[in-house]
């Protein structure tokens, strides 16, 4: 994804430097006790900050209490103002899983009731710590009603992860929302047939900037 934005915001004319650390299986509590990810922090005076929660944490943050988001975006915010307070934190609203919670024994919220709680949960968020929040998971639910839930669209076959696609339509997401602006015009497709790319980035902009 940070390869795939980078060529992205190139191709709208942005010049920018790309960072990262995103290991698999750490979650923003690790992140946030982290010595690499506090040096990446610590190593440049950053314009934007962008974090990614789990899903479940933000649908069920009372029952999925292992991994709670809430105080680790709290505490990343505050290494992240303590190093440069003009860095404006972006939050990646998460998407729901394919399936939802129908996976797992007594949960009934398929993938729109688990999206609909990621929302609500995200919006109070921002609103509480005071981070811009780039809506994700809104335009993957937004694709999908559209296509009529085609199976692993957006999601790799694991239900969860993103295909190239799921990629390509956050890329696009995070460029309208960090820099206000529409990416329709944008060339860049990353491999996808460039009618589809161009809904994708349609479609982002139209859920960030309620274009027409």
């Amino acid at each position: 994804l940070p390869e795939l934005f980078m060529q992205f915001s190139r191709q709208g004319g942005k010049e920018l430097d790309v960072d990262q650390y995103i290991p698999s299986g750490l979650f923003l509590g690790d992140h946030a006790e982290n010595p690499i990810t506090l040096s990446k922090i610590k190593a440049d005076k950053w314009d934007y900050v962008i974090l990614q929660g789990s899903g479940p944490g933000l649908a069920y943050p009372d029952s999925t209490t292992e991994h709670p988001v809430y105080p680790a975006i709290k505490k990343l915010m505050k290494n992240i103002a303590r190093n440069d307070e003009g860095s404006q934190i972006v939050f990646c609203m998460p998407w729901a899983f394919e399936d939802g919670m129908t996976w797992k024994k007594g949960w009934n919220d398929d993938y729109d009731e688990m999206q609909q709680k990621i929302n609500v949960t995200s919006m109070q968020y921002a609103q509480e710590l005071g981070f811009m929040l780039a809506p994700v998971g809104m335009a993957w639910s937004l694709v999908l009603k559209e296509k009529d839930y085609p199976l692993h669209y957006l999601h790799f076959r694991d239900w969860n992860h993103p295909t190239k696609r799921g990629s390509y339509l956050m890329a696009c997401v995070l460029y309208t929302t960090i820099f206000k602006e529409s990416c329709a015009d944008i060339s860049y497709s990353s491999g996808l047939d460039p009618e589809e790319a161009l809904y994708f980035r349609k479609m982002a902009s139209k859920i960030v900037i309620f274009e027409k």
